[in-house]
């Protein structure tokens, strides 16, 4: 009796578990071959998180990716907001590419390798903003995570997905606010 509880449990649990999201565009690295090449802009910014209570979290610490454009890019990216929300989540099992200590929805397949290498990724300084230098013209993604420490059931890393589009001309200099509110780009004088 025993076993056949155990058996029934086990199946509706797996019956509950949803598949992760199969990706319909291919990717193709010709779409995105424009963004290997050195740039003369500069995209900079900070990325935030405002909790209902009103408490602002930064991405303090945490990778910002710069994504060239493609349909593949668009694709993922809704993907990943569509699954994570524009709201709280916590941290998923180790995914193993390419940091081991990723935050990431679960139910996404991973992404092709080169979506990884032709993404520009920095680190967020201490006060939540970022920098990326010698960008080449053309439309671009940002996304970051923001976390934070919280308690559920215990202590517990929570946090939430923010991306913006960016489209960057030559020379450009962009300031970028990712948020779970209104993201700005704004485009200062370079000179």
């Amino acid at each position: 009796m025993r076993k056949s509880l155990a058996a029934l449990a086990a199946l509706a649990l797996g019956a509950c578990a949803s598949a992760p999201y199969e990706m319909q565009s291919t990717w193709r690295s010709s779409d995105v071959v424009w963004a290997s090449s050195k740039g003369d802009s500069k995209v900079m910014g900070s990325a935030v998180y405002v909790q209902a209570s009103g408490a602002t979290r930064t991405c303090a610490g945490l990778e910002v990716s710069l994504i060239p454009d493609s349909e593949y890019a668009r694709e993922r990216i809704q993907a990943e907001l569509d699954i994570a929300g524009r709201s709280e989540f916590h941290k998923t099992a180790n995914t193993g590419w390419p940091n081991p200590d990723i935050y990431y929805p679960a139910n996404i397949s991973a992404p092709e390798p080169g979506y990884i290498e032709t993404s520009r990724r920095t680190v967020c300084d201490e006060n939540g903003r970022f920098v990326f230098d010698n960008i080449p013209a053309g439309d671009y993604f940002l996304t970051s995570l923001v976390t934070w420490e919280g308690l559920s059931w215990g202590p517990a890393t929570k946090g939430a997905f923010v991306s913006s589009p960016v489209t960057v001309k030559p020379g450009d200099v962009v300031d970028v606010v990712l948020s779970n509110q209104e993201s700005t780009n704004r485009t200062a004088d370079p000179h």
